[in-house]
């Protein structure tokens, strides 16, 4: 009787080609931290991103390109480092090829002082309105202009009155109001303010254009 023969390369092939698995493919990309808060301009936060085939197991050699929804929020690195950059809100994407990922970054800016850019040491008569609107822009720590902050805004005793009394910051941090004097000459103040943190303006009333008093009233019956 004749015994088989293994060949032992042949053996060795065959086992060698049960080995072999097909190349896994990329079906999915996710990025985590999902959602971030930050409160100042160059505050970082690191992004990791996952391929993962169909059966949810994590392919390890995958390329990942990163990129940023709006660079003036938040610019990010290779590594997917992002870096606050401005106020607002943005994704920070991984891509591999077609697929891609993404997490959301939310840039909320703490207002940490109030800066005069406009109307400022004005001259006008009482109880006229200053020609040259106050106003103030709120910055954070940074000097970063900082929208959407409600900015109040009143005047001393005898100064006047300011319209209106409430103003929401702009998306370069401005905010306005307008100034009518009080009657008596001299320096007058108002303040605008945001919590704790306040700033002055000052104004020098001349005699007003026309003023009409009355200091005794003529004599009258009651019918």
């Amino acid at each position: 009787m004749t015994r088989p023969v293994v060949v032992p390369a042949l053996a060795a092939l065959v086992l060698a080609g049960c080995d072999e698995t097909a190349p896994r493919v990329p079906h999915t990309v996710s990025v985590s931290p999902a959602h971030a808060v930050v409160s100042a301009v160059g505050d970082t936060v690191p992004y990791r991103a996952q391929v993962r085939d169909a059966d949810g197991s994590v392919i390890h050699e995958a390329d990942i390109r990163w990129s940023s929804g709006d660079e003036r929020i938040a610019t990010v690195s290779g590594a997917g480092v992002a870096t606050v950059t401005g106020h607002g809100s943005t994704s920070i994407r991984a891509s591999h090829g077609a697929l891609s990922g993404s997490g959301q970054l939310d840039v909320v800016l703490d207002p940490a002082r109030l800066a005069r850019v406009a109307g400022e040491s004005q001259t006008a008569p009482g109880l006229s309105r200053l020609p040259v609107n106050p106003a103030v822009r709120v910055e954070d720590a940074s000097g970063v202009p900082v929208p959407g902050i409600d900015v109040r805004f009143g005047t001393a005793f005898g100064s006047g009155s300011v319209d209106p009394e409430d103003a929401v910051s702009d998306s370069l941090g401005i905010a306005s109001t307008r100034w009518t004097l009080g009657l008596r000459e001299g320096e007058q103040r108002m303040r605008a303010w945001i919590d704790a943190v306040s700033i002055e303006f000052t104004a020098t009333a001349t005699t007003p254009d026309l003023t009409i008093t009355t200091t005794e009233l003529a004599r009258a019956r009651a019918d």
